[in-house]
């Protein structure tokens, strides 16, 4: 199971995990700058080659002169000082000034440097709310300095830190029950801390979580984070059983008062839409969200086994990340002032969205098969007709599916235009049927209103390159050599006068 093929470069923090982001990154040995949109601050973290070695944020918190006042060695005056002589010397860096000052030993000064950034990073992984984007980009500033940052380690005692094992639990479906074995597809090996190599090299063979919470003699405190970080760097992989096969679910037995519970439970869950399964206004608060949900999970956790628990269950993990993604969330506002109460709708509408959910995720094949069972129900609805010619055109792109799709798309040029991946698909179709200027227009307005989008921004730079590279192969084309005819009815009859130096003409022709 590899969960790092499921991130994308680009995204929704609520989606995908920094944890997440940067082991990717360091599996792909990538070397670029992530862009984080947070809260309350931007930052940029450098990588070279996976590896941390830069970080950049425009907090006041996260200034390396409040970290040494933080650590005891300058005090806030200091920092005045050194920020007065910073103005009348632009040209010094804050660390040079401090070594100039002799407020920090010059053999200090890289040490401090390496631990701020370190620090840094750390406190990264506490963010969970915002916005990510990864830019290959291999050509830094010189303001940009390397440094030791202890990568692997932190990225361990940052998950153990800021993420509960609820949250493991659901983000890579780990249960006590779970077994996990060896990846022998893993790649790329890192340095492993002595407990997280501990727990790999227990890991012999294939072990449920409950033995080897009992090999290792660790808390889940302490074994979830580990297995989180092992499993999305694909050192291991989680299987349902010892054999390390999957699992297919059967009911599970429940009591018969607790199918009447979920007799009772169910039709609350038919006739409510997300925000009230999950007591949140419109203008919702994410940590509230947050803690309901796993209340809830926990709440109707009983339930599963049964058609109707499973059901409820599915309901509230796709509720959960609908509410959690702004973008989505926004979507699912306008649907519901559309359907204004509309039961039956509402269902269906969970359904699209789970969908949508899964085209996030980068799941097309099964997003296609969510909107083929609302469109197949609803075929007049315009959103969900779109979407499902949109992932069929996608999934198998031959004639009959582009034309559906194409006819669709010009039929509902209002609808498509306003959403990002029918954009995209229709811009797609634009540029095979040799329509590119009208691809490019639509691409454009999209990535102005959504203030980019990483699919649109990528179709839009091919639909350029290869203009120019068309009218490069056209200005070529122009420059045709000089007939043999026109050569000679232009050559001077006779020989040069006396004293003419032929040399420049001889070497004006081998220039040209």
């Amino acid at each position: 199971m590899s969960y790092v093929k499921k991130t994308p470069l680009e995204g929704d923090l609520q989606e995908v995990w920094l944890p997440h982001i940067f082991i990717k990154i360091l599996m792909m040995n990538l070397t670029g700058i992530l862009q984080l949109e947070l809260e309350d601050r931007k930052s940029e973290i450098y990588f070279r080659k996976g590896q941390v070695v830069h970080i950049k944020s425009n907090h006041k918190e996260d200034r390396f002169g409040q970290f040494l006042v933080k650590i005891g060695v300058l005090q806030e005056i200091d920092i005045e000082e050194v920020l007065k002589k910073q103005k009348e010397s632009p040209s010094l860096k804050f660390g040079d000034l401090l070594v100039k000052l002799q407020l920090v030993e010059p053999h200090l000064l890289l040490q401090y440097l390496n631990e701020h950034h370190s620090e840094r990073l750390y406190y990264v992984f506490e963010h969970k709310i915002g916005s990510y984007r990864y830019v290959k980009n291999s050509q830094w500033s010189e303001e940009v300095s390397i440094f030791e940052i202890p990568t692997h380690k932190i990225y361990f005692e940052a998950v153990e830190r800021f993420y509960s094992i609820e949250e493991i639990r659901e983000y890579i479906d780990l249960t006590d029950e779970s077994f996990v074995q060896k990846n022998k597809a893993h790649r790329i090996d890192f340095p492993l801390p002595p407990l997280p190599s501990k727990v790999l090299y227990s890991i012999q063979e294939t072990v449920s979580i409950e033995n080897l919470t009992k090999k290792v003699k660790q808390p889940k405190e302490k074994l979830f984070p580990i297995l989180f970080v092992l499993v999305i760097a694909n050192w291991i992989e989680m299987v349902s059983d010892e054999h390390g096969s999957r699992k297919v679910h059967s009911g599970k037995k429940v009591s018969d008062l607790t199918r009447q519970q979920i007799e009772i439970e169910y039709p609350k869950f038919l006739k409510k839409n997300y925000f009230e399964i999950f007591s949140a206004p419109l203008q919702l608060n994410p940590q509230k969200v947050q803690t309901n949900f796993f209340n809830l999970m926990k709440q109707y956790s009983e339930y599963e086994g049964t058609e109707k628990g499973d059901q409820i269950l599915q309901w509230l993990k796709v509720g959960y990340q609908v509410l959690m993604n702004k973008n989505l969330r926004l979507h699912y506002i306008k649907r519901l002032k559309m359907l204004d109460g509309n039961k039956d709708k509402l269902m269906d509408d969970r359904t699209f969205f789970h969908g949508l959910y899964l085209l996030i995720k980068g799941n097309e094949g099964e997003a296609g098969k969510k909107f083929e069972q609302v469109h197949n129900k609803h075929p007049k609805d315009g959103m969900y007709r779109a979407y499902f010619y949109a992932t069929a055109y996608q999934l198998d792109p031959n004639k009959e599916n582009l034309q559906n799709a194409l006819k669709e798309f010009e039929e509902r040029q209002n609808l498509v235009r306003s959403e990002p991946y029918l954009a995209v698909v229709y811009a797609n179709i634009l540029v095979l049927t040799k329509k590119a200027d009208r691809a490019e227009k639509i691409l454009e307005n999209m990535i102005e209103r959504e203030h980019g989008y990483l699919p649109a921004q990528q179709l839009l730079d091919s639909i350029r390159f290869e203009r120019a590279k068309i009218n490069k192969e056209k200005a070529e084309a122009n420059k045709a050599p000089e007939s043999a005819l026109k050569k000679l009815l232009f050559t001077k009859i006779g020989g040069s006068k006396e004293g003419e130096d032929e040399s420049d003409e001889i070497e004006s022709e081998e220039e040209e």
